[in-house]
């Protein structure tokens, strides 16, 4: 449900100089305002494991999305409302692991322009695994991580009719 890097950065999916901005300015993009609501629970059964699922409905003023490569319009206002579940292990003092699922039930496009689809391009499913190391390091500390994620249920319109992304 957290916005993706290219929807908050304008810049190259390549890594940029300090002094490059990237992206096009579109001076009528104006800042958005979110409300965001949450429910959940936690539950830890041991020392080690924990669960913790929760339900969400954000509603945004003015979604900003990038239209096409290094170009970010607002689309309108918009509503999403999901759930998150994920499972952590602490498996020693150092090293722990993580899997998590989420699933948006609804991405909308409150009052969207005639003739134009009203689904947000969100992924429906959204499955993340991960392993950290974490530990003293020169008098500091070191944390490793290790992620994968997998995405699927992406809509896509094609004149007005919505379609499934294909799989490649």
């Amino acid at each position: 449900r957290s916005p993706a890097a290219e929807y908050i950065s304008a810049g190259r999916s390549s890594a940029l100089p300090l002094s490059d901005t990237g992206g096009r300015i579109n001076s009528s993009v104006r800042p958005s305002k979110v409300r965001s609501y949450d429910v959940g629970f936690t539950v830890r059964p041991t020392e080690r494991f924990s669960s913790t699922t929760e339900f969400y409905y954000i509603q945004n003023d003015s979604e900003t999305l990038q239209t096409s490569p290094g170009v970010f319009e607002q689309v309108s206002d918009t509503t999403r409302k999901g759930v998150e579940t994920s499972f952590n292990y602490q498996a020693t003092a150092t090293l722990s692991g993580y899997a998590s699922y989420g699933r948006i039930l609804d991405a909308v496009i409150d009052n969207p322009p005639a003739g134009t689809g009203d689904r947000l391009v969100v992924p429906e499913h959204t499955y993340k695994a991960g392993v950290q190391h974490r530990d003293a390091f020169m008098g500091g500390q070191l944390t490793l991580n290790a992620d994968v994620y997998h995405l699927t249920g992406i809509p896509y319109y094609v004149g007005t009719q919505r379609k499934e992304m294909p799989v490649y």
